[in-house]
């Protein structure tokens, strides 16, 4: 099970997609997040894995130009992991905690999160 703290992390990506996607138009995101929508939890958990196993041996960013301690990134990779391993736990994945997964996906198909 989660911890609490672990919990808002899941939380706190989750509402943040949610809210990112009201206040922009259609875009390669949205086509990303569409395609990955034909994925079942098997297959959406085993993509999320390889992409985690990429990032967690560079250092993933977003594309901006920004302070470090201002990338969400780190805490995107946080809470995939945090999922990734409830998933593997209890092999139930919930609507919300598939979305973050399809979302981090789109995010890295897009190009938004890049390695450096």
């Amino acid at each position: 099970m989660l911890t609490s703290d672990q919990a808002k992390v899941i939380t706190e990506v989750y509402r943040r997609f949610l809210d990112s996607e009201h206040q922009r138009e259609w875009d390669d995101l949205d086509e990303q997040l569409e395609m990955s929508e034909w994925l079942n939890t098997e297959e959406l958990t085993k993509e999320a894995e390889i992409l985690m196993m990429n990032h967690k041996d560079a250092k993933p960013r977003c594309k901006l130009n920004h302070a470090e301690k201002d990338c969400f990134v780190p805490v995107i990779i946080e809470a995939v992991s945090h999922i990734l391993s409830l998933y593997h736990e209890t092999g139930y994945m919930s609507p919300r905690n598939k979305y973050v997964l399809q979302y981090y996906l789109a995010l890295t198909g897009t190009g938004f999160i890049v390695l450096d």
